[in-house]
């Protein structure tokens, strides 16, 4: 039976009689997309202003990017400091655009389901009259555009554009960077924005992923004594997050590749995760399975040696 399949056999089994089993269920659905799925061939077609737009209101045409190693894009050691991020209320329905739209972006795309509802949060809406510009190119920004209505038009080269539209991300280098921004991008007719500021963008990505560091810090302490904080956050930094539905069997007996486990959510045989329980590949007895819905790390022996060298002893 596939991942996919799993997930879809648990989020039929979830009750939508209170919210936190709607959150629970959203959650599901976000993570279920997560995993990869087989290809389908897609016929092209060709026109002047690009490939053909996408309507993210159609669950058929997202697709969400495969699950991967996390990576903390912002350095977590800096001070959060006394920013306070403005939360603007949003609709369900603007809450799940969002979602689908920003999961497809790199830069969103490693994040949890809690923590991506917490940036989309402060995200709040922007107009542009028609014929303004949205981005000048050669020109730095600090934002980042996601089209809620209306078409842009998106100057790439001379004589080479294309028309977008609702779904459409805008301006993510430049969050990341100050970079100049390589094209130019002008309202076709009057267009509405989701934005979101860099200053929000760092906070935020620090607040949640700092939240769950120290946690996290703490736990790799208890395995790893003899480490340095910096090497503690560079291990955790290699590890690979994974989320298993219930049944689902996480660590199968004799598994001999050295893998390290570390259960912070959810509940697997033969011991619960209240604590952050981990748990050597080498030391399983008996093959562990998810009892509920489960999220862990796991780190490879091979990606501890390639970060610390002969500095890393695994079991």
């Amino acid at each position: 039976m596939s991942k996919r399949r799993q997930f879809d056999i648990e989020i039929s089994g979830i009750s939508l009689s209170s919210t936190k089993t709607r959150n629970e269920l959203e959650e599901l659905k976000y993570e279920r997309n997560r995993v990869k799925s087989p290809k389908v061939p897609s016929s092209s077609s060709s026109s002047t202003s690009g490939n053909p737009i996408e309507d993210p209101s159609s669950p058929e045409l997202v697709t969400f990017p495969h699950k991967r190693p996390r990576k903390a894009i912002i350095p977590l050691t800096s001070s959060i400091g006394t920013f306070s991020p403005r939360y603007i209320p949003k609709t369900d329905s603007e809450i799940a655009f969002l979602i689908r739209t920003l999961s497809r972006s790199f830069i969103f795309s490693s994040l949890e389901y809690n923590a991506l509802t917490s940036i989309i949060n402060t995200f709040y809406s922007k107009t542009f009259p028609a014929g303004s510009n949205v981005l000048h190119k050669d020109q730095e920004s600090i934002e980042l555009y996601v089209i809620k209505n209306g078409k842009v038009k998106i100057d790439i080269d001379e004589n080479i554009y294309e028309e977008v539209g609702p779904g459409k991300i805008l301006g993510e280098i430049s969050l990341l960077h100050n970079s100049p921004q390589i094209i130019e991008a002008t309202a076709v007719d009057e267009c509405e924005c989701w934005v979101l500021d860099r200053d929000t963008y760092v906070h935020m990505v620090k607040k949640n992923n700092t939240d769950g560091r120290a946690k996290f810090r703490k736990v790799f302490k208890r395995i790893f004594e003899n480490l340095s904080e910096e090497n503690i956050d560079n291990l955790i930094d290699g590890c690979k997050f994974e989320v298993y539905c219930t049944g689902e069997v996480i660590v199968k007996k004799g598994a001999n590749s050295g893998k390290l486990w570390v259960f912070y959510e959810g509940k697997v045989s033969s011991f619960t995760t209240e604590s952050y329980d981990y748990i050597w590949e080498t030391d399983v007895k008996e093959s562990i399975v998810a009892e509920s819905t489960v999220k862990s790390l796991s780190l490879l022996p091979e990606t501890g040696k390639r970060i610390l060298g002969d500095d890393f002893i695994s079991k």
